[in-house]
């Protein structure tokens, strides 16, 4: 009797840990996530792809004023970007990024997305209102030949918009 009883107790044991075990994996293959980035909270405001972050991350959600840089054709930008929160009027600066994903554009909140030498050729049509336009400099020469000689001073006027501010 006693030996029956403690074969009883060690086969109970032993179902209880397996239990466990399959319980604990497959609580782990339910959390698994997609790496996501959040611009200001952990890139510092800035996403630099010769820097910080090198391998485009899968997500990147914009909860601030947010800078993303140097991720040129060779490395291009892939990841899906979303604004975070209620947070209005924030400006997303992309410079020297070639853009491939997928963005939310969030018009109601007044974004603006400005690209500097950049492009992106995935941006919904519905989402060009957030653009900042590219800016041009303006080069006027003064009246008379558009010609100067070597060693004769000249002036000229270039006029820079300021269109965001």
């Amino acid at each position: 009797m006693i030996f029956s009883d403690s074969i009883g107790r060690k086969a109970r044991g032993r179902k209880t840990t397996c239990l466990l075990l399959l319980l604990f994996a497959l609580f782990m293959c339910a959390s698994s996530e997609a790496l996501a980035i959040d611009c200001v909270v952990d890139g510092g405001g800035v996403i630099d792809g010769f820097v910080n972050y090198p391998v485009p991350p899968a997500q990147i959600q914009i909860d601030g004023n947010c800078t993303i840089r140097n991720y040129p054709a060779s490395n291009p930008l892939i990841s899906n970007l979303s604004f975070l929160g209620t947070t209005r009027d924030l400006l997303v600066i992309f410079d020297n990024v070639v853009h491939a994903g997928n963005m939310s554009c969030n018009i109601g909140h007044g974004h603006k997305i400005w690209f500097t030498n950049s492009s992106s050729t995935t941006i919904r049509e519905s989402c060009q209102g957030i653009l900042i336009p590219v800016e041009k400099i303006d080069k006027q020469n003064p009246p008379g030949p558009p010609v100067a000689t070597i060693g004769v001073p000249f002036t000229y006027t270039l006029t820079i918009p300021v269109l965001f501010d």
